[in-house]
């Protein structure tokens, strides 16, 4: 398991952490879309150059258009990314992350604590309440930089924190992502036309968006490759429900 951890550089404190399968993109993005909606929006982020963060590639870094999914969300959300070049740079971070590999290890074993779920349950409830009390200091200046968010941006988190990837429409209808076929339904009030682009929005828990125009879309994920003749979309009365999920 692996600790996603995001602490206040004024205050120290703990403002988040969660332990999750792995630091890449849909943990990270699903972190993310947690913290913002309990405490707004940041106005910077320090971040390692794990490749979830930074393109590390010789290529990638001489171009200054090539972003990651996760550095693409942040630009929408107008979050300054400051990459650290080395651990002094995420000192504070550093320094906790020392301390709760002894100290909350310990801490969880007295407990009988042995599952992620127990242990988001424990940090959340009673680890980090005590340990912000116990170790955070007053700002310098007082005040919050977190942006808070409005309704509609709350809505809106989940589809820019995520994989996000352009696709076109093809003349029956379909698009392919990741190895499998989607078959567009109709949808009310959304007219699809061949060869426009959709976006196709990867959440956390592998469930698939479509979208074309800002408009959700109905669709269903096809057992294989779509027929060769064209293909109208099906009738209404046939609909089945937008939320469908990517086979592993």
């Amino acid at each position: 398991m692996c600790l996603l951890l995001a602490i206040d550089d004024a205050t120290g404190t703990v403002m988040r952490a969660e332990f999750a399968g792995s630091e890449g993109l849909m943990p990270v993005s699903a972190f993310r879309v947690g913290y913002a909606l309990d405490s707004g929006l940041p106005s910077g982020i320090y971040l390692d150059r794990f490749s979830t963060y930074s393109m590390n590639h010789a290529d990638a870094k001489d171009n200054p258009d090539t972003l990651t999914q996760f550095r693409r969300a942040l630009m929408e959300l107008r979050v300054e990314p400051v990459l650290a070049r080395s651990p002094q740079d995420k000192g504070r971070v550093e320094r906790v992350f020392r301390t709760l590999q002894d100290r909350l290890v310990k801490e969880m074993r007295l407990h009988g604590i042995s599952s992620a779920a127990e242990a988001n349950r424990f940090l959340k409830g009673t680890f980090l309440p005590d340990f912000n009390e116990r170790f955070s200091v007053p700002a310098t200046l007082p005040g919050d930089a977190h942006r808070k968010l409005t309704a509609a941006e709350r809505g809106e988190l989940p589809y820019t924190l995520c994989r996000r990837e352009d696709r076109k429409v093809r003349n029956d209808f379909t698009l392919s992502y990741r190895n499998a076929w989607i078959q567009l339904l109709p949808t009310p009030r959304l007219a699809v036309r061949p060869r426009e682009t959709a976006e196709v929005h990867e959440m956390p828990g592998g469930r698939l968006e479509v979208r074309i125009r800002g408009k959700d879309t109905l669709f269903k994920v096809l057992d294989g490759h779509p027929p060769a003749r064209r293909v109208r979309p099906v009738p209404a009365t046939t609909l089945v429900p937008r939320r469908t999920f990517l086979n592993p």
